[in-house]
């Protein structure tokens, strides 16, 4: 069938069927777009699930086994979309031999792709790198962007790619839907010897009985996070009201959604506590190169098996999501203010927020003693104190305790929106021990950028730098690179804390995360793990990084 709106901003639509046998149609009108067409299982859920990218303002459905509730939403004014690539040979096609990999971190905004690439152990000089596409990560396509011209002037067997390029409405397109690379080419490999898939830090999961194949006669239901940088895949799932306990939990794949595959990863290892019929699921999983092409393209899925239902009793698919803003917190005792609680709880929480609406999970575990309340308070930074804005001990899956998860989703009012995205809130888990909180986490956004520049350290050079940080967590993945020093760097930290202008000590020491040997151009890359003070004190935009040359 074939429907024909006019989107003014957001469309729904009905698939009327329970079942189709041709594909559905969606044509619009509108402005030049680009849109994503979305889908839900139930209006329910957390989130919508992106189908399809594109301007052309027609989109062909596959059939699938239920209906389902679409909508067309206009994603032109996305901006800071933060995306990773892992490169590696065994991403290359046809699969390449060689130690060589590489690690870019990338933020498209409005039409410009600003990146930060590095790549080393190559087999022979590199000679050439671009951007491909489109194409998933199991196939190959036609260069679209060059990047030769950000070499810093040299190609070798590890390098840097730096700088910023305008993309055509078709490639910005291509880049969205994940469906482009980065390819560095070799003498050796004149196809190119290293590759990685632009993929968007952003993934989601909406779980139900009705998208197992085939469907389950289940009221469960469940949903998940998760952040993809490189290869390392950290997520926040949360399940409730199966039929039986669960027994057992993966990552299956390679499958779309109207198909299934077998075991991809177990998750029984990452459960809180003993399997049931509700619960929660949460770490932080590296990839083998196959497995993160499958989570690429969109071909993995979270699969909660039970004793009713022993090949699985709800399903959810693990789908990019660019149309949503990525943030995190963690939670500690040492985060309470104004005075630090002595505990050994602690907790994880993600974040979505898609147009108006917050969805959330949180995690937490070993209280001190039973939960009595959680809120999202606000505004205050990292080192103050605020009312409630946000209450969300009534999504609490089960009963709160010692150990629990919440998970939901709430929709936000403009100035609760602009605390968020600006870094002023914090959540707060109360107990009967601290009423007033015993474990606490500023929410931040995990997308953060710096340019770097000799006038901001009152110093006259032609240096110039720029870095990609994504804080997931505690967790601080960074990608920053330098070039034209007057001198070579002898020296490299992150300090604060200290507003822009002024000067602090040193926080985080970067030397041992640069690439090869210090120059006048170079490279860090790596990842951390932040204490709670340093990590407030990166939300609040209270630390700068520092580069020292002789």
């Amino acid at each position: 069938m074939r429907g024909s709106v006019t989107v003014q901003p957001v469309f729904e639509i009905r698939d009327i069927r329970p079942s189709f046998r041709t594909n559905l149609i969606v044509t619009w009108d509108g402005s030049p777009g680009p849109y994503a067409l979305q889908k839900k299982e139930d209006l329910g859920e957390a989130g919508w699930r992106d189908l399809v990218i594109d301007s052309a303002k027609t989109a062909t459905v596959r059939n699938e086994v239920n209906q389902g509730f679409f909508r067309i939403e206009d994603i032109a004014t996305l901006t800071n979309v933060p995306f990773s690539a892992y490169m590696s040979g065994a991403m290359e096609r046809p699969v390449v031999t060689t130690a060589g990999t590489g690690f870019g971190t990338f933020r498209l905004a409005g039409n410009t792709l600003h990146f930060d690439i590095r790549y080393e152990n190559l087999s022979s000089v590199a000679n050439a790198a671009h951007i491909h596409g489109p194409a998933p990560a199991s196939t190959g396509a036609g260069v679209l962007v060059d990047l030769g011209t950000f070499n810093g002037g040299a190609w070798g067997t590890s390098g840097t790619l730096s700088g910023s390029v305008n993309l055509t409405p078709d490639v910005r397109n291509a880049v969205l839907a994940g469906r482009t690379y980065v390819n560095i080419h070799t003498v050796n490999n004149s196809d190119g010897e290293i590759r990685g898939q632009i993929a968007p830090v952003l993934m989601q999961t909406a779980i139900s009985g009705p998208a197992e194949r085939p469907p389950r006669p289940s009221l469960g239901k469940g949903q998940g996070t998760f952040f993809l940088v490189g290869t390392n895949l950290t997520f926040n799932i949360t399940y409730s009201g199966l039929l039986s306990a669960a027994n057992n939990a993966h990552i299956h794949g390679p499958a779309d959604t109207a198909d299934s595959a077998g075991v991809m990863r177990d998750l029984v290892a990452f459960h809180d506590g003993p399997l049931a019929a509700l619960g929660s699921f949460g770490g932080t999983m590296g990839l083998t190169p196959q497995q993160l092409a499958n989570v690429l393209d969109g071909l993995t899925y979270v699969n909660i098996h039970t004793t009713n239902f022993p090949q699985g009793e709800v399903r959810g698919q693990i789908t990019p999501k660019v149309s949503a803003i990525p943030l995190s917190a963690s939670l500690t005792g040492a985060a309470e203010k104004p005075n630090p609680v002595t505990t050994p709880g602690t907790g994880i929480a993600s974040f979505r927020i898609e147009g108006n609406n917050l969805h959330f999970e949180v995690r937490y575990k070993d209280l001190t003693s039973v939960a009595t309340d959680a809120h999202i308070h606000g505004p205050a930074n990292s080192t103050n104190n605020a009312a409630p804005i946000i209450f969300l001990a009534s999504y609490s899956i089960g009963p709160l305790g010692t150990s629990g998860a919440l998970a939901g989703s709430v929709p936000l009012t403009a100035q609760q929106k602009t605390m968020i995205l600006n870094g002023q809130t914090y959540i707060n888990i109360h107990t009967a021990n601290n009423p007033g909180g015993e474990i606490r986490g500023q929410v931040g956004t995990v997308l953060m950028t710096s340019r770097l520049d000799g006038a901001q350290a009152g110093v006259t050079t032609s240096g110039i730098g720029s870095s990609t940080l994504l804080v997931v967590g505690d967790r601080l993945t960074f990608e920053i690179t330098y070039r034209n020093l007057t001198g070579t760097a002898n020296d490299a930290h992150i300090h604060g804390p200290a507003p822009v202008g002024q000067g602090a000590g040193v926080l985080f020491d970067l030397v041992p995360f640069h690439n090869g040997a210090f120059g006048t151009s170079g490279s860090f890359t790596g990842t951390g793990t932040l204490s709670p003070s340093v990590l407030g004190y990166v939300i609040d935009g209270l630390t700068y990084i520092n580069i020292h040359s002789s």
